[in-house]
């Protein structure tokens, strides 16, 4: 009996009941701590993704207006980039203002000045410093009415040489919400493990109380007759109930370990539904290459089916995605840290991309590489809307200059063939002189033929707006080109559905479109080739798509940029108009034209029109309409 109950057992089975529960407590505490880290992690990445897309919309805004920036900023094209970014407000002020507030007065000024002032005042000196050294300076949420907003303060100088502070706001209420959760998180976390500790004293005490009255019995069974069966049946009975005390205690221990387990699943859950919620691709990967983390918008971007996403290899997940295999690789092998790059993709389809792309490497608490993350933005829809507004104002210096041009021609022009009029009638009718006169006419008309091209380019177009069926006015101009694609022995096919609804919009403008890019396309196919034209309608955006293809040798990578300019043609007696009044015309009803060239030759051209000419705020990035042949 002393070799069950004595000292030597006692304390071991003591010893071993406190090492296994600090055992598990040390398990809760680093779970709650990991949990707090994670939740800490997660909550900084969501923080510099905001910071990050409000830099890419201030440094846009910043371009635009670099050349004159008092003027600039209350432009049209001013709101419509500011609409297209992540910036909600943007207010600007001249450095000198801060240091010499007396040299302005103008009313309007002074309150955008002040606004700004009053951020500018709050700052530290050092950051006041780094602002004037060129540093872009976070300075959290804003003041006052934008308590829900995060707000920057960028130094920039202007074309002029004046010094410049811009002050940009992005709304952030999500952010806010994330961060006053972590806060409380957190309390509830310490709160938490300061309760599993009071539970676990409680726990350890109430446990050992009963071993100890047993011990204690035990030691009196010395001083009992062992011949006297009462006593060794009361210290059996009495460890009998320790044991059914211990066993009650061990189911409370698991239940409460249970509840910290979901505790700790409901919060991984929650951080899982904040990656997933981000409107920025995360892409996360361990050091073996596996896919730890690829959220929704990751996907979207990189149109990335479930059935080719292979977890455990990025490699093969991303292999037509080449810059991202190549900057995951450079980040796990450099630690190297990618901030705000840009890469063109082209998918199968031939669609392109522009994605943003920034990472870094994930280091666990021992400062050791433990994966690396990437942060993806999709950027073709800014891209394609600053190329819109660079086009716009090229058009508008383009026909000013070609209207004053033509207007001068056409005087000199006059005069030319009013002097050919008359040297005809001073010339005897055999006389080579005649011919001469002749050859001066014919070019004078084409020169003449010419001046009128450029004159209907320079001239502002005024869109009327009438119902049109687009499959009929498709039908009116392979009417009028038949004959002039069987004279090059090129074949049409046409693909559309006749129930599409009616577009609305200028019937004259559609018809030139149409015009220019099938007379394109059949002076682009080579003899026997084809030529296909389609209508198609996307239902749920309201957008039509006219697409004409051809097979002829395609449009060389170094020309993309420029076909649609002014005057740029690579065909000998080519004016290089069609397809920029083309697109002119386009634009001007609201729409979008690409080109996208085929692999093995040929080339595709793609018209989107909204529904109604004039429909606000269209996308234009893709396009899910339906097909039936006809």
């Amino acid at each position: 009996m002393k070799s069950i109950f004595g000292h030597k057992v006692r304390s071991s089975y003591e010893t071993e009941l406190k090492i296994t529960l600090l055992l598990i407590l040390l398990f809760l505490i680093l779970a709650n701590f990991s949990t707090l880290r994670v939740s800490g992690k997660l909550s900084k990445i969501y923080k510099e993704d905001k910071y990050h897309q409000l830099e890419i919309g201030a440094g846009k805004l910043i371009d635009y207006v670099d050349d004159n920036v008092a003027n600039f900023r209350l432009t049209r094209h001013f709101r419509e980039i500011l609409s297209h970014t992540t910036v909600t407000e943007a207010a600007f002020v001249q450095a000198d203002y801060l240091k010499y507030p007396e040299k302005f007065r103008d009313s309007l000024v002074t309150q955008e000045m002040e606004y700004i002032s009053n951020y500018y005042s709050t700052l530290p000196a050092d950051l006041q410093n780094a602002l004037e050294s060129g540093q872009v300076v976070e300075y959290g949420f804003g003041r006052d009415q934008d308590r829900n907003k995060i707000a920057i303060l960028v130094f920039f100088t202007d074309g002029q040489g004046k010094d410049w502070i811009g002050l940009f706001l992005n709304n952030a209420g999500g952010l806010k919400l994330v961060t006053t959760i972590m806060r409380f998180n957190f309390i509830f976390q310490i709160a938490g493990i300061l309760a599993i500790l009071l539970v676990a004293y409680a726990y350890l005490k109430i446990t050992l109380n009963p071993f100890r009255r047993i011990a204690t019995e035990a030691k009196k069974v010395h001083h009992i007759d062992k011949r006297s069966g009462e006593s060794v049946e009361q210290i059996v009975e009495t460890f009998r109930m320790t044991i059914g005390r211990l066993q009650e205690n061990e189911e409370k221990l698991k239940e409460l370990y249970n509840n910290s387990q979901a505790r700790a699943a409901r919060l991984e859950q929650f951080n899982l539904y904040i990656l997933e919620s981000m409107l920025s691709g995360l892409i996360g990967i361990d050091t073996e290459g596996r896919i730890i983390h690829l959220n929704q918008s990751a996907r979207t971007i990189l149109k990335l089916r479930e059935n080719l996403i292979n977890m455990q290899s990025f490699r093969d997940t991303f292999a037509d995605y080449k810059p991202l295999i190549d900057s995951l690789e450079n980040i796990l092998a450099n630690r190297a840290t990618i901030e705000r790059q840009e890469y063109r993709l082209v998918q199968k389809s031939g669609l392109q991309k522009i994605l943003g792309i920034s990472g870094s490497p994930v280091h666990d608490h021992k400062g050791r590489i433990v994966g690396a993350i990437l942060i993806l933005a999709d950027m073709t829809e800014v891209r394609r809307l600053q190329k819109e507004i660079v086009f716009k104002e090229k058009m508008a210096a383009v026909g000013e200059m070609s209207a004053g041009l033509a207007h001068e021609m056409r005087n000199a022009m006059m005069a030319i063939v009013g002097y050919s009029k008359y040297l005809k009638k001073l010339s005897a009718e055999d006389s080579p002189i005649q011919e001469v006169v002749s050859s001066i006419r014919a070019e004078s008309a084409n020169c003449e033929t010419m001046l009128k091209r450029f004159l209907l380019f320079a001239k502002p177009t005024a869109f009327s707006s009438e119902t049109i069926s687009l499959v009929n006015a498709a039908a009116v101009v392979i009417y009028k080109l038949k004959q002039y694609a069987i004279s090059k022995d090129i074949s049409i096919s046409e693909n559309y559905r006749h129930d599409i609804p009616n577009f609305t919009g200028d019937k004259t403008a559609i018809d030139q479109i149409i015009t220019n890019l099938v007379k394109n396309a059949i002076e682009a196919a080579p003899n026997g080739g084809q030529v296909g034209l389609q209508i198609k309608y996307d239902f749920t955006k309201s957008i039509f798509a006219i697409e004409i293809t051809d097979n002829g040798p395609g449009i060389p990578p170094e020309n993309l940029d420029k076909i649609f300019s002014p005057f740029f043609s690579t065909k000998e007696k080519g004016t290089g108009l069609g397809l920029a009044i083309a697109k002119k015309l386009v634009t001007g009803m609201g729409g979008s034209i690409d080109v996208n060239p085929k692999a093995g030759g040929g080339c595709k051209f793609i018209v989107m029109l909204p529904l109604e000419y004039g429909c606000p705020e269209t996308e234009f990035s893709e396009f899910t309409g339906a097909i039936s042949k006809r």
